[in-house]
């Protein structure tokens, strides 16, 4: 009799762990990013300071997951821009500045931040932790073609490297798209300065001929 009530005891916590349990599904965030995520899934999608945003998200009483998106780029005409990295230094300088914004933003300390990739993207991976020292929320940015992209796990009893890990190892950036964060130089102006380059060559050449004769 005393095993017949072990055995049901031990059906009741497998049944109540297993209807606790997240069912992760994978969601696009825009033609370029895709990614998992657990419980029900939310959107938003508005202008904030003249500038798109769109995220998706999902939580529970202790847990949050999101990822976002924001445009970069000039909207308008009579809108100032931010001035995007031009070069791999201006691009850390990016990240640096960017660093230093959301972390004086944000109520909890900064633990570390640690350089990433995503296929050939490079971003960073901030850390930050409560008062007690307990890492709370992870938060991975990437700049990639005029957009910021954000991915945040946050959970307030500690990060737990599961489900830390189902989440950001399923980020997947499109490589079939052009993926870019510092502008190519344009072949118009290249070829502008070659001709120009030619042209200045010519005169001086028929310039010296013209002397000789």
């Amino acid at each position: 009799m005393k095993r017949f009530k072990i055995v049901i005891i031990f059906f009741f916590f497998v049944c109540i762990s297993f209807s606790q349990s997240k069912e992760w599904n994978s969601y696009d965030l825009d033609s370029i990013v895709t990614l998992d995520m657990p419980f029900e899934v939310y959107e938003i999608d508005t202008i904030i300071n003249n500038r798109k945003h769109y995220e998706i998200f999902s939580d529970n009483d202790s847990i949050t997951f999101y990822a976002k998106k924001s445009f970069l780029g000039k909207a308008y005409s009579n809108v100032e821009s931010l001035t995007l990295p031009n070069d791999q230094e201006s691009l850390t300088e990016f990240y640096s500045d960017l660093t230093w914004f959301i972390t004086e933003g944000n109520k909890n300390e900064l633990a570390r931040s640690i350089p990433i990739k995503y296929h050939n993207l490079k971003g960073y991976k901030l850390i930050f932790k409560n008062k007690y020292g307990l890492h709370i929320q992870e938060l991975n940015l990437v700049l990639a073609n005029k957009h910021l992209y954000s991915f945040s796990y946050t959970n307030i009893n500690g990060l737990k490297e599961e489900e830390k890990n189902m989440f950001f190892n399923s980020i997947s950036f499109n490589d079939n798209n052009r993926l870019w964060q510092i502008p190519e130089k344009s072949m118009t102006l290249r070829y502008i300065m070659i001709g120009l380059f030619i042209f200045l060559l010519l005169s001086f050449l028929l310039r010296q001929k013209s002397k000789i004769n």
